[in-house]
Formats: C-alpha cells, structure tokens, sequence
C-alpha cells in the first residue's frame, strides 16, 4: 500500500472519490494492478486508458494478458504529447471513495516507509551514468517538503546523500534536488520497482566496483564504432569518469589538429 501511496504522490493524482497513476513502464503498471487487487478492489474496476501513436485493438490484447484484466477494462487513445515515444503510456484508474478514504489515511501515519520511498522513486527519481541517483522536484512549497522528506529518510537508514539545493531549471523553473551517493546501500535497503531503474542500478554498482582503468585505444575505438558512454562503460567496466575524460581528450586532440 505505501509503495501506491508513494507513486501517486509522484505520477499520479487522488481526490475524494478516485485514484489515478501514469506510467510507461510495464513493471510499475503490473505491480501497480497487483497492489490494488491486494487492496480488495475488484478488477472491474481497474480501468486502463493506453495512449499510444499507434492504434491498434491488438495492443489491448497485449495489456490485457500483462495487467490480467478483462479487455472490456482498456480503452485506446490518442497519444497527443509532443514528445514521441515508441512506448504506450497508460493511465491506471479506480473509482473508489472506500480506497481513497483507506489510501489518505495511511499517508497521514506512513508506517513503511521503505516502501513509501520506492513509490515516490519509481516514479520521480532517476539513475545517472554518473553514478548516481537523482530525486528531484520542483521547488514550490510541497516540491520543497516531499524532497526533505524523503532526504530524512533515506539519511536515517544510513544512505550517504547529498544535501537538498535548489537550482534554477534552464531559466524556466526552480528545482530541489539531491543525490544518492550510495547506490549499493540504497540497492540493499530500497531499490526500485521499475525494471529499467533497477537493471541500470546494479550494471552501475558493478561498474563502480570493478573500476576498471579503460584503454585509451579501446575506448577510442568503441567511440568510433559510434558506442555510447553507457554502452562502453558496460563493455569495460569502467565509471563514468574515466570514459569521460577519454572522450573529451580525443575530442580536444580533434580540434587541435
């Protein structure tokens, strides 16, 4: 429940009467669904809107076999944001005043907030090549008290962090944001539902552990053959950094020539 709780709170939105969660992730999808049959509501009504460029009845079978709902639950829409994306994004909805009322209660009183802060990075956070965990909000009022609130507890199971800094966002908006140094405790005390989050945490904790010194003519070579930093730095176990530094030299020796 608190891990639903959490990922509303990022990706979704509750008022007195329903509940709603956004995702493109199969994972969170499945899991989200899985969550709320533990919560006694009935699978009829679970209601799924997928969006997609594509409009295609068979994408409604496909769904329908990945959540384990009744076709009739789905409906197709229209995917109208200007950022295209190969992927569906699904709108998971429940019409329920009894859930909401037992979902606004349990946030009044978190009792696992393990759980509650795998909701809220599920759905907010990001796992930087860089070789760390970015969470990130906006900086208006409730931006400001979720980002602390979760800095608290977080540093409270002994997860080395970053402190909370407000940043301008390319002029447009402010921003809070810190950075979870320790992915391993994290990966150990938390870790994520969201299966692309949690395979690129464990390549990065393997990387970070070998931390292999790269061959300036290997990484040369892979750069030529078009790879990217992530990719190389799976090939050779090698951090961030060292592929970085590489790439900007053979690109400084480019411009010199």
């Amino acid at each position: 429940m608190y891990w639903l709780i959490g990922l509303i709170q990022g990706d979704g939105y509750i008022d007195d009467r329903h509940i709603e969660i956004y995702t493109s992730s199969i994972s969170i999808a499945q899991h989200s669904v899985k969550t709320l049959k533990k919560l006694h509501v009935q699978k009829e009504k679970i209601k799924v809107d997928i969006y997609s460029y594509i409009s295609k009845v068979k994408m409604i079978s496909k769904w329908s076999l990945l959540l384990k709902l009744p076709s009739d639950n789905f409906k197709l829409r229209k995917n109208t944001s200007p950022w295209k994306s190969n992927r569906e994004k699904l709108r998971i909805r429940v019409a329920s005043k009894k859930l909401v009322t037992r979902l606004k209660s349990a946030l009044n009183l978190i009792k696992n907030q393990k759980e509650y802060v795998k909701g809220l990075f599920d759905a907010e956070a990001s796992v930087d090549i860089k070789g760390y965990i970015e969470f990130k909000q906006v900086a208006s009022n409730s931006g400001i008290k979720t980002t602390l609130e979760m800095y608290n507890i977080i540093g409270k199971l002994g997860i080395s962090t970053t402190e909370p800094k407000i940043k301008n966002d390319r002029n447009i908006k402010k921003d809070i944001y810190f950075y979870v140094r320790d992915l391993k405790k994290y990966q150990e005390e938390i870790g994520f539902i969201d299966i692309d989050k949690k395979l690129k945490l464990q390549k990065l904790i393997k990387i970070k552990e070998a931390n292999k010194e790269p061959s300036v003519d290997k990484v040369n070579k892979l750069l030529k053959e078009g790879k990217s930093i992530w990719k190389i730095m799976n090939i050779l176990r090698s951090p961030y950094h060292r592929i970085r530094q590489i790439k900007n030299n053979r690109l400084i020796t480019r411009q010199t020539r």
